[in-house]
């Protein structure tokens, strides 16, 4: 079994389509192929259904793909251990919820790209579940979401802490809120936040709508539709055509803290450390 093999192995994984990996690996597709077969014979088992629409993994081919990505992560973290000096370079994946990315982290990504222009850095965005399994398979070599998360394989870093309000277009107290529209995205955790406060209040909003970004529940907001959630810092940074009201969330549902996470056995390179020292100072 050669690193070739199963880097070929992952992609064709990953694309599903054996022409679309050998565009990607700048291979003809006849050697797709080969590596593939080369693979399977010497494991003794099909790694992927043939399929007149593309190829899936079998159950041993999903299994392969788990061993695979990790072996190919700890090659280029060798790779990097023994190469690594005090000037950041190489790639660098970050990943972040969707508040953080429109709010805090243009200045830090600026000021890092200006800083160490040898850094390839690249930004994903997701959920915090979507963020954790990609750096529990090595595709993300850290991210910001909202803490705690304990998990005995995870490195945590406190970033910084964010004061959650309610905004709106018109006054916002809450005895508005059963007269209003709560604006808000599915599986949001201010949406959580918010929700076991009215409880405790006994106060509801007159219905709830859903949207997908943050960035339509902020212009919607300031179209009048309704109310929503959010850290203020968030709210500052946006620019509003109208004047908007806070409402201050009590305690102790008002604050949550942001953290940086990334993989206790990945070797932290001088990109990494950079990057954290420069995100820490976020709180300043």
């Amino acid at each position: 079994m050669e690193l070739k093999d199963l880097h070929i192995f992952v992609t064709l994984a990953k694309e599903q389509n054996t022409t679309k990996t050998a565009e990607v690996l700048n291979y003809v597709q006849s050697n797709i192929t080969a590596r593939i077969k080369k693979l399977e014979k010497e494991f003794q088992t099909d790694l992927f259904f043939r399929q007149p629409r593309g190829m899936t993994l079998t159950p041993k081919g999903r299994q392969l793909l788990q061993y695979a990505e990790q072996i190919l992560a700890l090659v280029d973290e060798t790779t990097l251990a023994l190469i690594d000096d005090e000037m950041p370079h190489g790639t660098l994946r970050i990943g972040t919820n969707e508040t953080t990315a429109s709010s805090r982290l243009p200045n830090l990504l600026v000021d890092y790209s200006k800083n160490y222009p040898d850094v390839e850095l690249s930004l994903r965005v997701g959920t915090t579940k979507v963020l954790l399994d990609d750096i529990f398979n090595y595709q993300l070599d850290g991210a910001f979401m909202v803490g705690p998360v304990e998990h005995p394989e995870l490195v945590t870093t406190e970033i910084f802490t964010e004061e959650l309000v309610l905004y709106s277009s018109s006054p916002i107290t809450p005895g508005d809120v059963q007269h209003k529209t709560l604006l808000t995205r599915p599986y949001d955790l201010y949406r959580e936040r918010l929700e076991t406060w009215m409880t405790e209040e006994e106060i509801y909003p007159r219905r709830i709508m859903e949207f997908n970004t943050i960035e339509s529940i902020l212009n919607c907001v300031n179209a009048g539709l309704g109310f929503s959630i959010a850290p203020i810092s968030l709210v500052d940074s946006h620019r509003f055509d109208r004047p908007v009201s806070f409402y201050d969330i009590p305690e102790p549902h008002s604050h949550i803290q942001i953290i940086f996470v990334h993989r206790k056995d990945m070797h932290v390179d001088s990109a990494l450390k950079k990057f954290i020292s420069m995100a820490e100072q976020l709180s300043d």
